[in-house]
């Protein structure tokens, strides 16, 4: 890993001090422990996680990362509320390094003057990106069934209430047969015993019918975040392959683009090969042009000088003159 790369993002350097303490106080083999550890836990090889803790660690990690290393790393000895503790401190630490929400957390954030920037979501309609709207949706489902075991568990005390009251009433009745008199004594024992005794019983089945109809209203609740849930697992799984393609795609232009770098590189050498070798034959040409003029001066000045040498030796003879 990077030191250069690392110091840069402060949420890379958070998870490794967190995932040092994991491994007793020494990087040395974090990453590969790690890996190992999430591995046995999950679909994804051991390679493949210990590529992306890389990854994560020498440039900004996504908050998928970061929940992840956050969940294998919590210490054995941590409080209930260490884990949401430590989310949000990541979160406030993203949100000072990034200047934006992390993406799939819901929490409260706190920026870095220590004013409240976000407060907890709790409706899907305040939230645009996928992962945050699944994360949101996935709370609801957890608070859905938490609510939905309560209620069951409301509805058998009421139940079990209900039963020993009936089962008073009961004994109530066979005594009332038993003693078989009217006197006042018996009608001011049923004003004082069997009349509140009846109320409480239709108390509390009112009481268990309203709960029945809760649970019903809480199960299916329950049921429609989690089909809301599993189409958005299945709609981010599709993000982040489209993602990883991009990526791969990526590396595949910048290698095509380093080598048609080099040969840019390569042509231009050539070219300026060419040029200054074209410079060279026009230096020759130049030098050949001057030679030919200066030999084609002293062949026309011969010949003057033949033709013109002396006029009277070219004069025709006298015909008929003295001998």
């Amino acid at each position: 890993m990077s030191g250069g790369r690392r110091g840069k993002d402060a949420v890379a350097r958070a998870l490794i001090e967190l995932m040092t303490a994991w491994n007793g106080g020494s990087r040395h083999g974090t990453v590969t422990n790690l890996s190992r550890l999430m591995a046995s836990q999950s679909a994804e090889s051991e390679k493949v996680i210990a590529n992306k803790l890389y990854r994560g660690l020498e440039g900004q990690p996504n908050w998928e990362l970061v929940t992840q290393v956050v969940k294998y790393c919590m210490p054995d000895d941590a409080t209930p509320g260490w884990q949401a503790a430590t989310l949000h401190r990541l979160a406030d630490l993203w949100y000072a390094q990034r200047g934006t929400a992390p993406p799939g957390y819901i929490g409260r954030i706190v920026g870095p003057d220590g004013q409240v920037v976000r407060t907890p979501l709790t409706s899907a309609h305040e939230v645009r990106d996928l992962a945050t709207r699944a994360a949101l949706l996935e709370s609801q489902l957890h608070q859905a069934r938490a609510k939905q075991v309560n209620l069951l568990d409301d509805l058998a005390s009421m139940q079990s209430s209900a039963t020993y009251f009936d089962d008073v009433a009961h004994q109530l009745h066979a005594q009332l047969n038993l003693m078989r008199t009217d006197t006042e004594e018996l009608r001011s024992f049923t004003r004082e015993q069997i009349h509140p005794m009846r109320e409480q019983v239709n108390f509390l089945n009112n009481r268990v019918q309203q709960l029945q109809v809760d649970v019903q209203q809480a199960e299916r609740r329950a049921a429609e975040l989690t089909v809301e849930n599993g189409e958005l697992h299945d709609q981010r799984r599709r993000a982040q392959q489209e993602l990883e393609d991009l990526r791969a795609d990526r590396m595949r232009l910048s290698t095509a683009l380093r080598g048609a770098q080099a040969e840019l590189l390569g042509a231009s050498r050539e070219v300026q090969q060419l040029r200054d070798r074209l410079e060279q034959l026009e230096r020759l040409s130049e030098i050949a042009s001057g030679y030919r003029s200066r030999n084609t001066y002293n062949i026309t000045e011969a010949d003057q000088t033949w033709r013109y040498d002396d006029p009277d030796d070219l004069a025709p003879p006298v015909i008929g003159g003295p001998p």
